[in-house]
């Protein structure tokens, strides 16, 4: 019954002297047992080289086993039969439920649990409150103890609920369960009677600190076994100090050596005199090595400066995180093909491990290096997963579109094609077919049976499921039983392809059973559960060789005897890490409960300072050379910042520069490597860039000599791609008849706007897929339909007398019209009862609303003539003429029989905002109300002047063209009165009036210009990618053809073609548009 530390800087030999101290302890006495606790994910690595290093190559006297092992271990000897432990799934799942179940006793989280995150900050708080032996109770006394400050009261109602969640948690918990953290509650009470812990000495080995749980199991050790080491890291001089400053190195070390003594005083223990080790020098390295000096002063006060002539110490700098694992494996193949390093030999760590795990994926196999990434991995995107995710959204949503349908393409559907799934997914988007009512019923679909084929084989799969699980609240175990017989039906076992995560998913369910077997819940709180279940579902993995590269977290993995380390990502907030993480209890609240004797983890500034001890232990880690660096870019384009310990560095060696990436020759090393040098340096060569332009040629002549022709080949194509469509062949232009198309004014603007998208739609005929609503389009002509029948009303029956209109007969008359246009659009088409009622009844409004103002801009001279005129207009092409068809909205006259004129003013209405635009005109975009003026005008002179002698003929003058959108529209004001005049503004007349004739004449020609110039593109085949860019948008924001056009700046070699819009531009653009349009007949006669 002895305490002894063991203790030094890093490198100085203390796990070496130990290990080596139990061996030669272990086979002088047959009888010495000795049991070597370490951090679980360190126990592999131990045993290893306990192995290695043992000259009969082990030993059955030696255990090396972390806490959770030596629990098992102790109960198999005592014949202990524990109880059930909750996983973290389980743990999340039974939080959740206790948390929904008193929601309403809840003051200051009741909105926040479906939050996501708030599970998971809960588990993590109750697992501290576990591991630092806090009672419930003691919380409770403090509640009472908190004063009236705005902040306390906050923490109250945070502790409150907190203690509500608890207490239901272990209420449900009951007798049945622990938590893993009360594992060690057990084995202290164990270990009071273990015979195997008093025959053994106990070795602590790969700690930096404990936390009291685990002191309270430490204490039982000292009293009961024969003797505890405990192996930690310190340098003399912080060991000698009386008094450590928490931002010191070894404050954490210093603390933890604090609480043992106390621990031993009090268990009434021994404590041998400590075993210091490294006071005249590190056994890792020789005297005057870089990284011995490095050790000496990292993170030290004050540091004495020094020099690396081998360059062991190296900072490199790289563009991006790709660049930075490329540079990296080139380096571990130069040290193991050259200087005989063994890949387990080498290390690297990182503080974002996620990212930098996938990069490492996909870089180190083209280096053929052998990797183990030392993380547990998250289930992500597994088809059979989000097929069961998707299968209880089915239910919960009611046969939705978008659950059904994510639920078909996860892929677990073996007895259905890709192309049966799209056939059945084509017409329910048709059809508008969904709901359980609607999925049960024939999918009619003319003579041909197919759809409802697939249909029936779809609901003799969903539709037990189905029936087993809705209808409200059952039992979990209806749930599960219904799960996994929809699992069996689709043979999931077999399509898991990975036995471990098809066990861990049954677990999951049987876990939900067992903890809650009376629990009623929905389809949606049983979704919830599965959800947070999986969330916390990780797969581990084993080293598979022994000789192969560690890829690592910087304060999680633990490394053995390596001799180069290379550290990534070295930049500002990742090394160390910005402190950020929101907690229930934030730090300044643990410091109030701190001063009623309730301690928890350490705030997030003491994380700060221990983060630098993890530092200091990775970066003495390895023997030989230390290899530091980091990005200038992120992964997500974002600029970085180098981390402040590279400043660190460059103080404590101010000679040492800074690299900057690896020569491109140093980077071919294997053929798929060399590959990727050869794209980088053909890029280069098309770029213009000829910096490596020997080494490409000698490299690709080397290939092409070696290697793949057919490769190199493909490759070549892809460098050179472009996205660019041919020219039509004359054989193909020579189809396309313009005197047999009708061509809508809209089509030319479709053109103009991009003409490749026009090749696609009516060239091509590519039909969009065939969606069941209500777009714009059907907005548009019930609207139009509606003004048209109104207007044609007052001209027949009112004789354009709108005065005389009463506001109750406009109105009755407006909706009338609405709702037969309405009916009219959606005749013979399924509706759900009431679906489109809260449109129809908009329509009704904005309807209302537009005749209303349109009635009140009637003046006494113009009186609407023409109301939705269909024409055809010939336009002259080379030989060929294009019939131009189009449909005017409304054409309103002002005759004046005095000076024989007849004014003419266009308007047309539009269901979505729209403005008349010179710059869009001049690039054929805006040709549309042109056009249908230059058509009335033609219209007007034929009817007033057929038959009329020269002396009697009207002259005819455009006087205005005009948009006005139809809308009755929200603004705000501070009552009605202003709302109206708020609304006054917006519902105007938008377009051209004839202030400037030659301006207007000008408009009027070109629009007609531009429409024959852009047939004649059309017809000579000119089917470019050319989408129009105006200011922040472009034609393809909203096209239909993105997944076959592909438009692509970057790659493609497209680019936009940016209209014309700033004052400056609109007189050239008149000019422009005058000139070419000189010497045509003036339009106005």
């Amino acid at each position: 019954m002895a305490l002894q530390f063991i203790l030094g800087p890093s490198g100085a030999g203390k796990s070496e002297y130990i290990y080596e101290d139990i061996i030669r302890r272990t086979m002088q006495d047959e009888r010495e047992n000795v049991i070597v606790l370490v951090p679980e994910q360190y126990s592999l690595e131990i045993q290893r080289k306990l192995v290695q290093k043992h000259p009969r190559g082990g030993s059955f006297q030696i255990d090396v086993i972390g806490f959770n092992r030596l629990a098992y271990r102790i109960f198999d000897e005592l014949h202990i039969k524990p109880k059930k432990v909750l996983e973290d799934f389980g743990k999340s799942m039974l939080l959740r439920k206790a948390a929904q179940e008193h929601k309403e006793e809840l003051s200051l989280y009741a909105g926040s649990l479906d939050k996501a995150g708030f599970i998971d900050e809960a588990k993590s708080l109750m697992s501290e409150i576990y591991q630092y032996d806090i009672p419930r109770e003691r919380l409770r006394e403090a509640l009472q103890k908190l004063d009236d400050s705005e902040e306390a009261r906050v923490l109250a109602r945070k502790l409150q609920d907190m203690l509500v969640i608890f207490d239901a948690f272990e209420e449900k918990k009951g007798q049945s369960f622990i938590v893993a953290e009360q594992m060690l509650e057990l084995l202290t009470a164990a270990a009071e009677q273990s015979e195997l812990i008093a025959g053994s000495e106990i070795v602590l080995d790969g700690f930096t600190g404990f936390t009291p749980i685990q002191l309270n199991l430490i204490s039982v050790l000292l009293r009961r076994a024969k003797k505890v080491t405990i192996v930690l890291t310190i340098d003399a001089a912080t060991y000698e100090k009386k008094h450590v400053a928490e931002h010191e190195l070894f404050a954490l070390t210093k603390q933890t050596i604090e609480h043992l003594l106390l621990t031993a005083e009090q268990a009434h223990v021994v404590v041998e005199p400590a075993l210091f080790l490294g006071k005249d020098g590190c056994k890792r390295w020789s005297k005057g090595h870089p990284l011995a000096h490095l050790e000496q002063n990292l993170f030290r006060y004050p540091y004495r400066v020094g020099k690396d002539e081998e360059q062991a110490i190296t900072i490199t700098a790289y563009d991006t995180p790709a660049q930075e694992l490329t540079g990296v494996a080139e380096q571990i193949r130069t040290l193991v093909m050259e200087q005989g390093y063994r890949y387990r030999d080498i290390a690297i760590v990182s503080g974002n491990l996620e990212e930098t795990a996938e990069f490492a994926k996909r870089i180190l196999p083209q280096y053929e290096i052998p990797y183990f990434i030392d993380m547990t991995m998250p289930v992500k995107n597994h088809p059979c997963v989000d097929a069961l995710t998707h299968v209880l959204r089915i239910v919960d949503e009611n046969f939705s579109y978008d659950s059904v349908f994510a639920f078909l393409k996860s892929g677990v559907v073996k007895s259905l094609e890709q192309s049966e799934i799209e056939m059945l997914e084509n017409y329910v988007l048709a059809r508008g077919r969904k709901g359980i009512r609607s999925w049960s019923q024939p999918f009619l679909n003319g003579e041909d049976d197919t759809v409802d084929e697939l249909r029936q084989v779809v609901m003799e799969i969903l539709q037990p499921f189905y029936k087993a699980v809705s209808g409200g609240k059952k039992k979990i175990s209806v749930f599960v039983e219904a799960i996994y017989a929809l699992m069996e039906t689709l043979s999931m076992e077999t399509q898991f392809e990975d036995a471990g995560l098809y066990e861990k998913v049954r677990q999951i369910f049987d876990k939900m059973v067992e903890i809650m077997p009376e629990d009623t819940v929905n389809v949606q709180e049983f979704e919830e559960l599965f959800a947070v279940g999986m969330k916390d579902v990780t797969l581990g993995m084993v080293p598979p060789t022994l000789d192969m590269l560690v890829v690592g977290d910087i304060t999680r993995t633990r490394l053995g005897d390596i001799r180069a380390l290379f550290i990534v990502g070295v930049n500002d907030g990742v090394i160390p890490k910005r402190a950020g993480r929101s907690q229930i209890i934030n730090d300044r609240e643990k410091e109030r409960l701190g001063a009623f004797g309730i301690h928890m983890a350490p705030t997030e500034r003491v994380n700060s300072y221990t983060e630098q001890f993890y530092l200091y232990q990775n970066m003495t880690k390895p023997k030989d050379c230390l290899h530091l660096s980091y990005v200038c870019m992120s992964a997500t384009n974002e600029t970085m910042r180098p981390s402040y310990i590279l400043d660190r560095i460059r103080r404590i060696f101010p000679d040492k520069k800074e690299l900057q990436g690896q020569r491109m020759e140093n980077r071919i090393v294997t053929d798929k490597s060399g590959l990727e040098v050869l794209i980088i340096g053909i890029r280069e060569l098309l770029e213009g860039n000829h910096s490596h332009e020997k080494e490409t040629l000698q490299l690709y002549k080397l290939y092409l000599k070696h290697g793949d022709a057919r490769t190199l080949e493909r490759m070549k194509q892809a460098m050179q791609y472009q996205n660019l469509p041919e020219k039509l062949a004359e054989q193909v232009t020579q189809l396309i008849q313009l005197q047999d198309m009708a061509m809508s004014v809209s089509k030319l603007e479709q053109y103009a706007s991009c003409a490749y998208a026009f090749f696609l739609r009516y060239i091509l005929r590519l039909e969009e897929r065939q969606i069941h609503g209500i777009d714009n389009r059907n907005v548009g002509m019930i609207l139009h339909g509606a003004m048209e029948q109104m207007f044609c009303y007052v001209r027949d029956q009112k004789d354009n007398a709108w005065e005389t209109l009463s506001e109750q007969e406009r109105d009755a008359k407006t909706e009338e019209f609405v709702n037969e246009n309405f009916a009219k659009e959606y005749a013979g088409q399924e509706l759900d009862a009431g679906q489109y009622e809260v449109l129809r009844k908009s329509l009704i409004r904005i309807g209302k609303r537009t005749v209303q103002k349109l009635q009140a801009m009637m003046d006494a001279s113009y009186k609407p003539r023409y109301f939705e005129y269909a024409f055809r207009k010939k336009l002259q092409v080379g030989d060929e003429q294009l019939s131009l068809v189009g449909v005017v909205d409304r054409g309103d006259l002002y005759v004046n029989e005095a000076e024989q004129t007849i004014s003419l003013r266009v308007i047309d209405y539009k269901s979505g905002a729209h403005e008349f635009d010179l710059g869009d005109l001049y690039e054929g975009l805006e040709l549309q109300l042109a056009i249908y003026t230059d058509v009335m005008r033609e219209l007007v002179d034929q009817e007033w002047n057929k038959n009329r002698a020269e002396t009697e003929r009207y002259k005819i003058v455009t006087d205005s063209m005009y948009y006005y959108h139809m809308q009755d529209p929200y603004v705000q004001a501070e009552n009605e009165t202003e709302a109206e005049e708020a609304r006054e503004k917006q519902l105007i007349y938008k377009g051209l009036a004839r202030d400037d004739a030659e301006e207007f004449d000008t408009v009027l020609a070109y629009a007609e210009y531009k429409a024959s110039a852009l047939a004649t593109q059309m017809k000579s085949g000119v089917i470019d990618k050319n989408p129009m860019r105006e200011s922040n948008k472009t034609a393809c924001d909203y096209c239909a053809y993105k997944d076959v056009c592909r438009f692509d700046e970057k790659y493609g070699n497209n680019r936009y073609h940016h209209t014309k819009h700033s004052a400056k531009e609109k007189e050239q653009l008149l000019e422009e548009m005058h000139s070419v349009c000189h010497g045509q007949k003036n339009r106005n006669r």
